[in-house]
């Protein structure tokens, strides 16, 4: 038997914030979040230019105070996880965690 997959949700964390909305609107105006970065602190890399997630944003979403301990990496995770299941009006119980997967997609530029 296939399982059904049903997408509900969406949660994004960006260099334009954490709201959809504003996300999307920025998107399809165009606007760009390029610029230079403060948190790689390289002289190897030739380029300055890029799109940052402001941690402050961050901690609107992780309440719990153990989450800011993590890697920013997880935190970004974590982050987009919290949003997508907010975005569903999903509440994660003991009787429906085994039910909710999220699936992250990270982008890499080489």
């Amino acid at each position: 038997m296939k399982e059904k997959i049903v997408i509900t949700g969406i949660g994004l964390v960006t260099p334009f914030g954490i709201d959809k909305n504003i996300v999307f609107d920025k998107i399809t105006k165009a606007e760009s979040w390029i610029k230079e970065v403060n948190k790689i602190k390289n002289s190897s890399i030739p380029s300055k230019l890029g799109g940052e997630v402001d941690p402050i944003m961050l901690k609107k979403v992780l309440l719990d105070t153990r989450s800011l301990r993590a890697t920013f990496v997880s935190q970004l995770t974590l982050a987009a996880g919290m949003l997508c299941l907010q975005d569903a009006k999903i509440k994660v119980t003991k009787d429906s965690s085994h039910k909710i997967g999220i699936f992250l997609l990270l982008h890499k530029v080489q």
